[in-house]
């Protein structure tokens, strides 16, 4: 199973087995055996340091040169080799005086037993070791030489700490650069992007990372022991620095940079870490993510532009498996095993985009997956691949939730839309573990997803949902590189505009914007038909829930239906009414990718009794356009979470409801089940008691308002259970067509409406 851990290890946990994949990519400190003072004494050189004055030369036994300012690194190189012959005055066999003891320490010749070192990870942390050993001996005898010496420079001599971490050793420059500002040096910053800082030797992107992650550790040590003669303490803080809360499923740590930098230089700095301790490998960085408030940051983003505080939390995530893997599609069917239910038979980026990966033999990029588009609605959690064959991919997900609708006491949400990229025949296992606290959780069971390659055709996915995890999950192999999936397939903003667009170029079709809703998008009203005196007004609207798609899939085919001037039914309807037809009545709700509400967070079906300007302007300027126009019928086109039918709600709850409306209604159904065996009268919901209709709701509000009869009509998300179809259960292609017969049902009736 994938798991997501940071660049360090909790050090409360014990660590993996030793060739499990965790132990081969997770970076482990190296123990060497000794207490923690004499530890930074012992690594006191990495890959620079200077040694000037008597003592430096004393160290090389070599005359007064400019070249006392060298670095010596700790680099496995026959260069280095030959230098540290050199320092030992051409390969004496005497051996320099151990170092002194550790303020407040044992000496450094101390007898008592080590513990037991961990195994290294390579030859080269052996060697690395050994020049170690040698490195104590240089540095005793250079101590020794100062100590003779009238110049006063021995404080250069004093111990710059190394870490040793996945056979490399790391210094600590920025101690050290405190060090030299104490005595009134220079010292300078440490660039994080690996640039280099004024008054101090340039340092590379993963150093830099490691110093800031060295300097707290390194300071409690010296509390700990006490202070004597211990390296003076950090500053208390820094204008042009913030330190921030790095987090991930293994632990926390403090790490520091400046305000104004972007984090972009932060992602090179791991990453170049990263790589060369071998914890990713030498092609890039698959799975590297770096988050803030669940948002993944992009590397122009700075804390400053941020207005970060201090110790904010930034998720550092990284893609690895403990254990292996038994492919997405067994995972997912063993997780479905839990569930109390059987099956019945589409963002922000957030992924390792940029990197690549091993496929088959081939180079790929990452999985990527997206909901940044119209109608888009996903958060990553993670994305996790098989390291054996990188074809096989666990894709965890979260539905971002709506604003808080008061009127329903919640924050709704439960469509979501989608794109997974760079997957063409490779294995997704994909799981929304937020769907449990979804609007209707319980209209999960039965549910397949909806899932296509061009956006035209949408075909179902087999899925599964444990109730009692909460977890909806499927598995799929795409054929194409990128795939779509969707609660249902998706009727875009764009989609309806083109469609409005479109519309208005038939004969005798008119194009109105009514207003514009709470973002400013336009309210259109189709008016089909010529708007004269005795022609019955006929309402269709459609989408006051946005994530009913199928409600505008069902308004297009009526509209292509009526426009058609081949169509006789069409025709006659044209000769006594007037079509007055809204698409879409929440354009910003579709926009963003909401279930239910606008992007005030109203549910505008529980509005039309009292619509505000600020909070629902949408259902205030096509109510007030009922009002000059006046209503015969209405159908509001709904669709529904759970049951898997096609069925009308009446209005026999109103005030008003009588035996006229009651007859009304009756032909209705009986033409509509007539002109299509996709709609159906027996199931639905349970008949309102007289007077209990809430006004609130459109089809109630308008049937009393204007005496007229008023329907809502409700799509399944899910199939038409009496006809059902297994490769795309209910699609827009039968929406459409569901929407075209309702003209020989309203034609049915039509004579009657007044």
């Amino acid at each position: 199973m994938a798991e997501f851990v940071s660049l360090w290890d909790n050090d409360d946990e014990p660590p993996p087995e030793e060739d499990s994949p965790a132990n081969r990519c997770v970076d482990k400190p190296v123990d060497l055996g000794e207490d923690d003072e004499e530890f930074d004494y012992l690594m006191q050189e990495s890959k620079r340091r200077k040694l000037r004055g008597p003592a430096g030369r004393a160290r090389r036994g070599a005359a007064p040169t400019k070249q006392h300012d060298d670095a010596i690194d700790l680099a496995d190189s026959d260069s280095d080799r030959e230098l540290l012959r050199e320092a030992r005055g051409g390969g004496g066999t005497a051996a320099p005086p151990r170092l002194p003891a550790p303020p407040g320490g044992r000496a450094a010749g101390s007898s008592r037993a080590a513990p037991a070192p961990q195994t290294l990870a390579s030859l080269k942390s052996q060697m690395l070791l050994r020049q170690a050993n040698e490195l104590q001996q240089r540095i005793a005898a250079a101590r020794q030489a100062a100590a003779d010496s009238d110049e006063d420079d021995s404080q250069e001599l004093e111990p710059s700490p190394v870490v040793l971490r996945g056979g490399r050793a790391v210094g600590t420059r920025r101690r050290q650069q405190q060090q030299s500002a104490a005595r009134g040096g220079g010292g300078g910053e440490v660039d994080l992007s690996g640039g280099g800082s004024r008054g101090a030797s340039p340092v590379s992107p993963a150093a830099a990372t490691e110093e800031e992650e060295g300097f707290d550790f390194e300071a409690e040590q010296d509390d700990a022991a006490g202070g004597g003669g211990g390296l003076p303490p950090p500053p208390a803080g820094d204008g042009d620095r913030i330190s921030l809360r790095l987090r991930s499923s293994k632990g926390d740590k403090l790490m520091r940079m400046r305000r104004g930098d972007p984090f972009g230089k932060l992602f090179e700095a791991f990453s170049a870490w990263a790589t060369g301790e071998g914890w990713l490998p030498a092609g890039g960085a698959p799975g590297l993510r770096f988050v803030f408030d669940g948002d993944k940051l992009s590397p122009g983003e700075t804390p400053e532009g941020l207005d970060l505080e201090g110790d904010e939390i930034i998720e550092i995530l990284q893609q690895v498996f403990k254990a292996s893997p038994q492919g997405a599609q067994a995972v997912c069917r063993a997780r479905s095993s839990m569930a109390t239910t059987t099956a019945a038979a589409d963002t922000s980026t957030l992924a390792s985009e940029g990197a690549s990966k091993p496929c088959g033999g081939r180079t790929a990029t990452a999985v990527s997956v997206n909901s940044s588009f119209d109608s888009g609605n996903i958060k990553v959690v993670s994305i996790s691949s098989n390291p054996g064959d990188r074809v096989t991919h666990d894709v965890e997900l979260h539905i971002r939730p709506e604003p808080y609708c008061e009127s329903d006491k919640r924050s709704h949400f439960m469509w979501f839309n989608f794109r997974v990229s760079n997957v063409a025949g490779e294995a997704l296992s994909v799981r929304i573990t937020n769907a449990g606290q979804a609007s209707y959780p319980s209209a999960w069971r039965g549910y397949n997803v909806c899932a296509s390659y061009d956006r035209q055709h949408w075909f179902r996915v087999p899925t599964q949902y444990d109730a009692a995890a909460g977890v909806l999950c499927w598995a799929h192999t795409p054929d194409k590189g990128a795939v779509y999936y969707a609660y249902f397939a998706p009727y875009s903003y764009d989609r309806h505009q083109a469609l409005v667009a479109e519309m208005q170029c038939h004969p005798g079709v008119c194009l109105e914007m009514l207003g514009e809703s709470v973002d400013g998008r336009e309210m259109d009203l189709l008016r089909v038909g010529e708007d004269a005196e005795g022609k019955r007004k006929i309402w269709v609207i459609g989408r006051q829930h946005p994530g009913e798609s199928m409600a505008e899939w069902f308004i297009e085919g009526l509209l292509r239906r009526l426009v058609d001037r081949h169509d006789a039914s069409a025709r006659r309807l044209l000769q006594t009414c007037c079509f007055y037809v809204v698409p879409c009545m929440c354009p910003d709700g579709v926009f963003r990718g909401h279930l239910r509400t606008n992007a005030a967070g109203a549910n505008l079906n529980r509005e039309w009794a009292t619509p505000t300007a600020e909070r629902s302007p949408e259902v205030l300027v096509v109510r007030n356009a009922m009002n000059a126009a006046g209503v015969d019928f209405l159908v509001d086109v709904h669709g529904d979470e759970e049951l898997p039918y096609n069925f009308l709600v009446d209005n026999r709850g109103i005030p008003s409801w009588n035996p006229r409306m009651q007859a009304l209604q009756a032909d209705l159904v009986q033409a509509f089940c007539a002109a299509s065996p996709d709609f159906q009268a027996e199931r639905g919901y349970p008949p309102a008691s007289p007077n209990s209709a809430n006004l609130s709701l459109c089809s109630k509000h308008v049937g009393e308002r204007f005496g007229c009869l008023a329907v809502t009509l409700e799509q399944p998300f899910k199939d038409n259970a009496n006809l059902p179809d297994p490769e795309q259960g209910w699609s827009p292609e039968r929406s459409m067509r569901l929407g075209a017969a309702m003209l020989d049902a309203v034609l049915a009736v039509a004579p009657r409406l007044r």
